[in-house]
């Protein structure tokens, strides 16, 4: 199983299936799960059998052991950076109309400010 967002196969506990951290929570690191079925998205019925190959301890997180986690909130954040000056750049030279009934609205408030609405 792999994190789908980051494709790192090292997961924290509350990002597996339910039913997986339960079988899992017994293993010991190389154990293999007895076979389970489960319902498929699709209605379907299937069976997995699990293969634990490592766990590891809860730490405070550093670049040894978190790299590609770090890096990925350190991407994030740079995008979300870049995204906001382009946004601050480009929306005083933009038309907006925001429906009366969300003027109040507390999110559009700095859209208002930039793009000159009152």
């Amino acid at each position: 199983v792999t994190d789908p967002r980051s494709g790192s196969a090292q997961l924290e506990v509350d990002q597996l299936d339910p039913q997986i951290a339960l079988m899992i929570d017994s293993l010991k690191p190389g154990a293999i799960s007895q076979p389970q079925v489960f319902k498929q998205p699709t209605g379907e019925l299937s069976t997995r059998i699990v293969l634990l190959k490592s766990r590891t301890e809860p730490h405070k997180a550093n670049l040894k052991d978190d790299y590609s986690k770090v890096k990925n909130v350190a991407k994030a954040q740079k995008e979300q950076e870049t995204l906001e000056t382009w946004l601050q750049e480009k929306l005083p030279t933009y038309y907006l109309k925001i429906d009366p009934e969300y003027r109040d609205c507390e999110g559009l408030k700095r859209w208002q400010a930039a793009a000159g609405v009152e």
